[in-house]
């Protein structure tokens, strides 16, 4: 049975009661969004490192995707189809591995990067209907087949036990499979906007897992909420603090299509997750809200110094794409 919170979350957070920003240890003042309910951590960041136009110029002509796994930042670049790693405290290059193609080490398709339990990263490759899964090392461990999955499942969650849940964009549920490619059963969809979504734009489902994968978290590219999925409990169905409405449901039902997207990106952090978003809000690309990854209630907010569309958090920092000048930049919050 799913839990379904559709009250407010936020409502009765006290903000001189929230001691922590990202497990920084940050004490910070705190401003109440009177629109939406956030309460907005003050924060000041400081520039750990920015990269040079010599890397991005050679290394990650076009990133794409990144997330952090264990102290190592993970970077997929588009423009050489390859996979990037790089020194989370110092930006130095550690790695880069794979090439365009069909081989056991290349890349045809990359739609997702996710955190993988033994400390690496898996990457859905829908054009070659495989995961692949790299070590943080920069060894390819082996490769697992989802071409009986679903048409196209472009975003997949890692959970405990050499389990996986994918998402396709044909379809309203999701697909749990294992390390050969097998599916083990059929997740229902979990709330009722993935049912009544109207288009498959609008229906696109992102799917991100913690690094131990006890947990998966589910959001609709233009849904009002999100769900928290895990091996042995019934999902836990929360809503954003700010409501978001997509095309075709609400209050502007049958006014046209609107391109709202409520969330491009997410990270979780210990018992908590970030979720970036796009949405109506003038801070857009700079908004990162704070969910407790166990119960999905709402927890702080804060504005990132850049815009970005990726970022990744972990190790006391916060990495994104500045959107300004195309470079990787590691931040900190300002004890």
């Amino acid at each position: 049975m799913i839990s379904a919170n559709g009250s407010k979350p936020g409502a009765s957070v006290r903000p001189m009661a929230i001691p922590l920003l990202l497990g920084l240890g940050l004490l910070g003042g705190c401003a109440a969004d009177v629109r939406s309910g956030r309460t907005t951590l003050q924060v000041q960041w400081d520039t750990v490192w920015r990269s040079s136009s010599a890397l991005m110029d050679s290394v990650l002509p076009s990133p794409t995707l990144m997330t952090y796994n264990r102290g190592t930042l993970f970077i997929f670049d588009r423009a050489s189809a390859s996979l990037v790693a790089l020194d989370p405290k110092t930006g130095v290059l550690l790695w880069k591995v794979g090439r365009s193609g069909q081989g056991p080490e290349e890349f045809a398709g990359i739609s997702a990067v996710f955190a993988d339990r033994a400390g690496g990263v898996g990457l859905v490759d829908i054009r070659n209907r495989r995961i692949a899964r790299v070590s943080s090392l920069g060894q390819f461990t082996g490769l697992v087949p989802i071409a009986a999955i679903g048409q196209q499942p472009n975003e997949v969650c890692a959970l405990a036990g050499n389990r996986f849940v994918a998402a396709d964009v044909f379809q309203s549920g999701f697909l749990v499979f294992d390390s050969t490619g097998s599916v083990i059963r059929k997740l229902d969809p979990v709330w009722p906007d993935l049912v009544e979504a109207p288009s498959i734009d609008s229906r696109t489902v992102v799917l991100w897992n913690d690094e131990a994968g006890k947990r998966c978290l589910v959001a609709l590219l233009s849904g009002r909420g999100f769900a928290l999925l895990s091996p042995d409990q019934s999902p836990i169905v929360a809503r954003y603090i700010e409501d978001f409405e997509a095309y075709g449901m609400g209050n502007r039902k049958g006014e046209g299509e609107m391109e709202y997207s409520a969330v491009n990106d997410a990270e979780f952090v210990a018992d908590t997750v970030l979720i970036l978003f796009s949405g109506r809000t003038p801070d857009r690309g700079r908004l990162v809200d704070r969910y407790s990854a166990l119960s999905g209630s709402y927890i702080s907010s804060y504005l990132l110094p850049f815009k970005t569309v990726e970022f990744a958090a972990g190790g006391g920092m916060v990495f994104g794409l500045d959107q300004s000048d195309t470079t990787i930049v590691a931040i900190r919050a300002r004890r």
